[in-house]
């Protein structure tokens, strides 16, 4: 089995080992979207940006949003904060194979991040997912090491 990095850009998601790139200017507009979680500190909530793949095991069980490595089986595998927000599988190029739902593209997404929410922590979406690099924020830069 072969693993592959994928990108990552959550800051918030330092804490808990992940490889961090940046994230979201201050006082970027969010653009609609779900109400964002608010982490366990009791601060304001901090709009940051991610690039992964988004991956479901089971129809039991909520999506996650794979932002570190993937093991590039059949199906592929990852683990990663839960996506919440407004996410549909219909807005997304996806892949099935038995129960488990997958992208092959990887996807932007804008939102917040919860660590205490779920194994992973939870994204929260606050704009659609899109495979092009979002506007107002800065761009990717491969991770080190």
């Amino acid at each position: 089995m072969r693993r592959h990095r994928r990108p990552v850009l959550l800051l918030a998601l330092l804490g808990v080992g992940l490889t961090v790139y940046g994230c979201g200017t201050e006082g970027a507009d969010p653009g609609g979207g779900t109400a964002a979680q608010t982490p366990t500190s009791g601060a304001a909530a901090e709009e940051v940006v991610g690039i992964g793949i988004v991956m479901q095991r089971s129809a039991e069980e909520p999506p996650e949003f794979c932002v570190g490595p993937v093991a590039e089986s059949m199906p592929p595998q990852c683990r990663g904060p839960v996506l919440a927000g407004e996410f549909s599988w219909e807005d997304v190029e996806a892949r099935q194979q038995g129960e488990v739902r997958w992208t092959d593209e990887t996807y932007y997404g804008v939102g917040t991040y919860a660590p205490d929410g779920g194994e992973q922590g939870t994204f929260t979406l606050t704009r659609p997912l899109t495979t092009e690099q979002p506007q107002g924020y800065p761009p990717l830069r491969p991770a080190e090491g």
